[in-house]
């Protein structure tokens, strides 16, 4: 028979439960790491445009100056400058203020003759030695840069002589105020992309809670299938690879259902067709003359008929079991069915038989079911203990539910024997040959699921087996045929 047990829930982390997020954080990851490489690359090449275009216009000036100082020198056409140097770079600096953030320097001999810019530079390079050192002792154009309390600065040095004087003509240029556009442009950017990863995450998100919506349902549909319900079916729509799996999977319902179906209609007509065949044993035996040498022959026949009896009658009830009208409710009194329990019990069997009744509710189940699930654990208790051994039969009640338990200090049952002892014809490795059929347990297991609640067997302190009953105190109302 299909097995309803529950399983193991799986544990961990939400994001190791949920593929939907793994799948929306690996795109987002994945957007991360190309907006990222994005903005450092831009960034860069900001970077280098910056310092190209500086560069060029340095050296466009500096050559400015250079031919304006290739004219100076030039006494065919009357330009030629008498003061020197002092006169070249007083002319130069004159005919072309230098701009903002910009500063212009003339040094004679390695001394600085003049500057100027500086009242719109925020630094003032002339007093900087080692700029100074850096240009004083160079015979050729020199480029570079170098740090200052105001921030980077690229200059352009160019040497000039003129009647065995040597002088500099150096234009620098403050950069620190274009990188903080850069910077300020690379901030927005990086916001921008972080808007963008956060609506592309809730987007993702969406679109895989979508695709994943088949899955979420296949898996609802499987949780609420017990073995008396193959009924749930996926509703499908698409046809894509989800799609596909939702058809295998109401596929595989529809095999486990006719099997399921057979499975029953077989046990219901086996147990039937068996009952008349045993009646008309059962009656033909009682005519038999019983002598001295068949005394032992019939005893051995009348024994194994009503195990037979009983196997049937067990398979019919667990036939019974998918039936809507398996249960009859009614209210009913634990304590009550209890206490007449311990009563009926003291006569099956030499044992120290202790009842041990609570305040409990009254609740609503079916008192025979609930009867014969008890019956079946009080068998169970006798056969798994020896004369004089202790069996408790107890009920006692909780806020919601009510608990019946059977406590028995016999052998006890192994854990790894827990789980299985309640499906059909299992017995536990102690059990002597002829002595019940596997059924008992699992017909207490379909009359508590009917009642939807829970049988578990555990060990107590001093040993033995405690088998313990849980149903609910109100009864769902049964579920429509579909």
């Amino acid at each position: 028979m299909i097995s309803n047990r529950v399983q193991p829930r799986r544990t961990g982390t939400l994001l190791h439960r949920s593929a939907r997020l793994r799948l929306a954080l690996s795109f987002v990851v994945i957007l991360l790491i190309g907006a990222t490489s994005a903005i450092v690359a831009v960034r860069a090449l900001l970077h280098d445009q910056l310092n190209t275009r500086i560069i060029v216009g340095l050296e466009q000036e500096i050559d400015e100056f250079d031919q304006f100082a290739g004219r100076a020198e030039n006494e065919e056409d009357g330009a030629k400058i008498g003061g020197g140097l002092q006169e070249l770079f007083d002319l130069a600096i004159a005919i072309e203020q230098p701009p903002r953030h910009e500063q212009v320097l003339a040094l004679i001999n390695g001394e600085v003759y003049r500057s100027a810019g500086v009242e719109n530079s925020p630094f003032d390079l002339s007093a900087n030695e080692q700029l100074m050192t850096r240009i004083a002792g160079t015979e050729e154009r020199v480029s570079g840069s170098l740090e200052t309390p105001a921030g980077a600065v690229r200059f352009l040095s160019q040497p000039v002589s003129i009647d065995g004087e040597d002088g500099h003509f150096v234009i620098a240029r403050f950069i620190a105020e274009d990188m903080r556009e850069i910077d300020s442009a690379i901030r927005l950017a990086i916001a921008v992309a972080l808007v963008f990863l956060l609506i592309s995450a809730i987007f993702t998100f969406l679109v895989a809670d979508r695709a994943f919506a088949p899955i979420k349902e296949l898996t609802g549909a499987a949780r609420r299938i017990t073995e008396t319900d193959l009924s749930q079916r996926i509703e499908i729509t698409g046809s894509d690879e989800i799609a596909e799996l939702g058809h295998t999977f109401n596929e595989m319902l529809d095999r486990l259902d006719d099997a399921f179906t057979t499975q029953q209609r077989l046990l219901r007509d086996i147990g039937h067709e068996l009952r008349t065949p045993l009646a008309i044993a059962s009656g033909h035996l009682w005519f038999v003359p019983e002598t001295e040498e068949s005394a032992e022959a019939l005893a051995v026949v009348r024994e194994e008929h009503n195990r037979m009896r009983r196997l049937i009658e067990d398979l019919l009830v667990l036939a019974r079991a998918e039936r809507r009208d398996f249960l009859v409710l009614e209210t009913v009194d634990l304590s009550v069915l209890v206490d007449g329990l311990g009563e009926r019990a003291s006569h099956l069997g030499d044992r120290d038989w202790q009842v041990t009744t609570g305040e409990v509710a009254k609740v609503v189940a079916d008192p025979q079911r609930i009867t014969q699930a008890m019956v079946n654990l009080i068998d169970n208790a006798i056969r798994h203990t020896e004369p004089g051994d202790r069996i408790e039969i107890g009920v006692r009640g909780s806020f919601d539910s009510a608990i019946l338990w059977v406590e028995d200090s016999g052998s006890g049952v192994p854990e790894a024997e827990r789980e299985r002892i309640f499906e059909s014809f299992v017995r536990g490795q102690d059990a002597l040959p002829g002595t019940g059929s596997g059924l008992g347990l699992a017909i207490v297991k379909h009359i508590v699921e009917a009642h939807s609640g829970t049988v578990a067997v555990t060990s107590p302190p001093h040993g033995g087996a405690r088998f313990t009953i849980t149903i609910p105190i109100d009864q769902p109302e049964p579920a429509e045929d579909l």
